[in-house]
């Protein structure tokens, strides 16, 4: 790399600074607002260059709160976590300062799971929101005007650490001790002047490598992360290869880390610096593949870097395989999904007991609590069972009626056959009564049964019965006489009346 390229490699994080060094050109004019798509002409030391304004921008529509470049490192045995941002926005600020901060989240419940959240505050502060511990757990919501969102992480309850999650010890002190691969210095050497920890560390010149062999073989769709922590002696001219084999015969996996890739700053010197890779970054399809010899190499002549801490981050869940990105991937934590939510909170999946689902538990505690000494306080789940199922069905009386129709036709076309009990009603377009229909299985056919009206607006509609009949004034006078009221009387005048009179 040329003096240029690392006078812009340094300026790239000042995006003020750069800008002041950007002058108009014919064909790439100047615009206070660059997009992605932009050039600059950048001047340093008489020497000019165009540059990709997307190499420091995000893109117009990134204007969302949101975290562009992280890791998060789990620390084994704990909830704490080791966090380091590197690039975000917040309200429509490109932030490329970076933060670190190390968190723990708080003790479990001892009964329901919980989601927390890591995010990043108005004080460029890296925050723990904790999450409420209940039946069925839900990311805890924020303002996403105030916060930035790292990522969400679920606290399992009654657990002290990650479940399904396992820390394997490539390299520490190099000393084959348990739990340390044994190493195979081929042309690196074990270095005791420079270490992240402990008391020794890999050294690596020019382009040497070093390998380490597992007494068990790995499978790597499992593999979550790789975390490697690097020294570089010299700036700029670092580059990294790691590699997964089997017995040393096979290559399973491959990836060059360069500047910017996986947390890695080749500009970095004289300082320690963790590296995370994620398993899917080596492979995008492990299958069954496994591994249990890793080659590791300075791919770069020229330049002088130490290995230290080196340990695979895997889970009991497959992980998804895809292709290798240039921004570090989430460390430890799972993406979100609204299918991940439904899955972790179906009582059939994350609660059970002795392998039984918990709610078969609790009915088989209830009907051994059905009494005390004073005799039954509530019916058992059996006695409340076989109650129901005594009960009739709704779909034995409600399955009978098959509908109203406009036509007869309509009707039969629609239910050519039936079964005893079955009804139907027409109510033809215009018509005042509604016809109803019912099936007679003997004539296989549908059979009119009557009809319903809407009713007389009076008297002078509705036709005399038999018996009943309409009181009127002439039947009235018809039934006015002598004899008739001598009879309803019940006695006769002790003088009769003449016939005028009658």
């Amino acid at each position: 790399m040329g003096v240029l390229d690392q006078k812009v490699a340094e300026i790239a994080t000042k995006l003020n600074t750069l800008l002041e060094k950007a002058k108009t050109t014919d064909q790439f004019p100047y615009q206070a607002n660059l997009n992605a798509n932009s050039k600059i002409r950048v001047y340093t030391d008489g020497i000019s260059e165009f540059i990709m304004v997307s190499q420091l921008l995000p893109s117009v529509e990134e204007t969302d709160n949101k975290v562009l470049d992280y890791t998060i490192e789990w620390v084994k045995g704990t909830y704490t976590f080791k966090i380091t941002v590197r690039k975000y926005i917040f309200n429509g600020v490109l932030h490329t300062n970076t933060i670190y901060a190390e968190r723990t989240l708080g003790a479990s419940d001892l009964v329901y799971n919980r989601f927390d959240s890591f995010l990043i505050d108005a004080n460029e502060q890296i925050i723990v929101w904790p999450g409420d511990a209940v039946e069925f757990p839900y990311p805890k919501e924020f303002d996403l005007d105030t916060y930035v969102l790292i990522n969400f992480f679920r606290v399992d309850a009654n657990t002290t650490e990650p479940a399904g999650l396992n820390e394997i010890l490539v390299f520490n002190e190099g000393t084959g001790a348990p739990g340390e691969w044994t190493m195979d210095y081929s042309s690196g050497t074990l270095n005791t002047t420079k270490f992240s920890s402990g008391a020794k560390c890999i050294k690596l010149v020019n382009k040497q490598s070093v390998a380490a062999t597992a007494a068990v073989n790995f499978e790597g769709r499992f593999i979550k992360d790789v975390l490697i922590d690097v020294f570089c002696e010299t700036a700029g001219n670092n580059r990294l290869r790691f590699s997964f084999w089997i017995a040393n015969t096979m290559r399973v996996g491959d990836i060059t880390v360069s500047h910017g890739q996986f947390n890695f700053n080749s500009f970095l010197i004289g300082q320690w610096q963790t590296i995370v890779i994620p398993g899917s970054a080596f492979s995008t399809s492990w299958g069954n593949s496994q591994y249990n010899y890793l080659w590791m190499n300075n791919d770069r002549s020229g330049s002088t870097v130490y290995l230290d801490n080196v340990r695979i981050q895997q889970t009991d869940i497959e992980q998804v395989s895809g292709t290798n990105h240039t921004h570090a991937q989430l460390s430890v934590l799972e993406q979100i999904t609204q299918a991940l939510l439904n899955a972790w909170n179906s009582a059939s999946s994350w609660v059970t007991t002795n392998g039984a689902n918990v709610l078969a538990h609790i009915a088989n505690k209830q009907n051994s609590l059905a009494t005390d000494g004073a005799g039954a306080k509530y019916p058992t789940v059996d006695a409340v069972n076989a109650g129901l199922a005594t009960k009739l069905d709704a779909s034995a009386y409600n399955q009978h009626f098959k509908g109203k129709y406009l036509t007869a036709a309509a009707m039969r076309a629609a239910h050519p056959t039936a079964s005893v009990g079955d009804s139907a009603q027409v109510n033809e377009v215009g018509a005042t009564t509604v016809v109803n229909y019912s099936w007679d299985d003997e004539l296989g056919d549908w059979v009119q049964t009557g009809s319903v009206s809407g009713g007389a607006a009076n008297t002078d509609e509705l036709p005399e019965g038999t018996s009943n009949l309409y009181f009127t004034v002439t039947r009235f006078l018809a039934n006015l006489t002598y004899a008739n009221v001598i009879a309803a009387l019940g006695f006769t005048p002790s003088t009769a009346p003449n016939n005028a009179q009658k």
